[in-house]
């Protein structure tokens, strides 16, 4: 059994982790095999991608079966490292469907996401120290910036199981929804980048991206805003707007 499942929607890539009988632990080959697919789907023209488990776990995060080596379960980290830094330079969006458990990894792995929906009965775990793990640190610290001390400590320290409202509140999610609804809720959050201008959309992903790191250049973005703005992909845009509010829509 493929353990990721790649499903087209139109121009939406619907990526689902099937490894069930490991409730979807994340193998090595499986981190890299997650990062060559979203890149290939979005080099075949996915406007957006959607990561998926099933309807009982998001994934359980990496798989204890490829720990217990000492130090050289560094190279644990490296493949979670290079697999992270992939999918953060993916230049469309991509969106989390969570159902069930969110574990160890794949927490910092759907942190990677522009979008996190957590289904009812859903929640986040990273079980590090239970392991006796010092989590990867580089990990940690983009945990911390993003999430801030106490959520981390709420996670790392004290073991705490967040809900998905929890989740929301604390910005490990950004949306909920029912139970079993969390693929449904991401195609439908995703036809708005359908709708979009797929230039600008990458565009202001990688703005998005270089203002959360201290190298970003300012009259770079300035010029590359005046190009969309004199390009055919923008006029045409505006016709369509224009088109739409001259019926109504």
């Amino acid at each position: 059994m493929e353990a990721l499942i790649v499903e087209r929607l139109d121009d939406v890539a619907l990526l689902r982790f099937s490894r069930p009988e490991k409730r979807n632990a994340l193998s090595l080959v499986m981190l890299k095999d997650l990062a060559d697919t979203v890149e290939g789907e979005v080099a075949n023209g996915a406007v957006a991608v959607i990561i998926t488990g099933n309807d009982e776990v998001f994934s359980a995060g990496v798989d204890l079966g490829e720990l217990g080596k000492g130090v050289a379960d560094v190279n644990v980290d490296d493949v979670l490292a290079a697999t992270i830094t992939r999918l953060r330079a993916v230049p469309v969006p991509l969106v989390a469907a969570i159902e069930g458990a969110c574990v160890g990894g794949a927490v910092e792995l759907v942190l990677t996401c522009d979008a996190r929906i957590a289904a009812e009965g859903s929640f986040f775990a990273v079980p590090a120290t239970r392991l006796g793990l010092l989590y990867r640190p580089e990990g940690v610290a983009v945990l911390v910036a993003t999430l801030g001390r106490d959520t981390v400590s709420r996670l790392f320290l004290f073991n705490e199981r967040l809900g998905s409202d929890e989740a929301l509140t604390a910005g490990l999610a950004t949306h909920t929804c029912a139970r079993g609804a969390a693929v449904e809720s991401a195609l439908a959050l995703c036809e708005g980048i359908s709708r979009s201008t797929l230039g600008a959309v990458r565009a202001t992903k990688e703005l998005v991206r270089e203002l959360l790191t201290n190298d970003i250049d300012l009259a770079h973005w300035s010029a590359r805003r005046e190009y969309l703005l004199d390009s055919d992909e923008r006029r045409e845009a505006l016709s369509r707007a224009t088109k739409r509010r001259g019926e109504g829509r």
